[in-house]
């Protein structure tokens, strides 16, 4: 039980940070989404403009590529970082000046690149994953890293025998889903739609 809580933390917080700054190309059209009809007509409009002025269109296409790498390569490195630090502090036998100094690289790698990616901006589709007066997650991205070095922590001492456990049941229930979950499921014929029509990527593009 505790492992399994312990990985669905850790799966959401990391989930979070690739919401909010790798988002997936195309969002599923959920009737919580009835609410941005309004502004699509703006947006309608705006997309005609850029449309009409490849420049900035290649302009904004080439900002948006550069930020998703930065932040794909942070939240990577944050992760890195995150597993140096747990294994040296949890690896038994290991001499305390070797223990010190990974700390101290995976720390430092840590440090920065949670750094680096709290610049970067955001993208503007958060609001498209909550319903209104929904729960969304605050503090990002440090709240998330820190659920992710906590639960990590945890994790890699929770025991080799409860792994086993948990890899059995695993496998049980990736078969489970194969073979009748991926074909009897509800996201099967999801309309999606385009993750461009928010109003954040509206204002982001209107500045640039």
């Amino acid at each position: 039980v505790s492992v399994g809580t312990l990985l669905s933390f850790t799966v959401v917080a990391l989930s979070i940070l690739i919401l909010r700054y790798v988002p997936p190309d195309e969002l599923p059209f959920l009737p919580s989404d009835q609410q941005s009809n309004v502004s699509g007509q703006h947006l309608d409009a705006f997309e005609t403009d850029v449309a009409g002025r490849p420049l900035l269109q290649s302009d904004v296409a080439q900002d948006k590529l550069r930020r998703r790498k930065l932040a794909t390569w942070s939240i990577t490195m944050v992760c890195f970082g995150i597993l140096v630090v747990v294994a040296a502090i949890s690896t038994e036998g290991l001499s305390s000046i070797l223990c010190f100094i990974l700390s101290g690289i995976g720390g430092m790698l840590v440090i920065c690149c949670l750094t680096m990616l709290n610049s970067i901006d955001q993208a503007g589709t958060k609001e498209s994953f909550t319903k209104p007066g929904g729960f969304m997650c605050p503090f990002v991205p440090f709240l998330p890293v820190a659920s992710v070095l906590i639960n990590t922590y945890l994790l890699l001492n929770i025991g080799a025998q409860t792994w086993i456990r948990v890899l059995i049941w695993l496998g049980v229930g990736v078969i489970i889903y194969i073979f009748y979950g991926r074909g009897h499921s509800l996201l099967f014929d999801e309309v999606r739609r385009p993750i461009t029509h928010t109003n954040d990527d509206h204002a982001d593009a209107t500045l640039s």
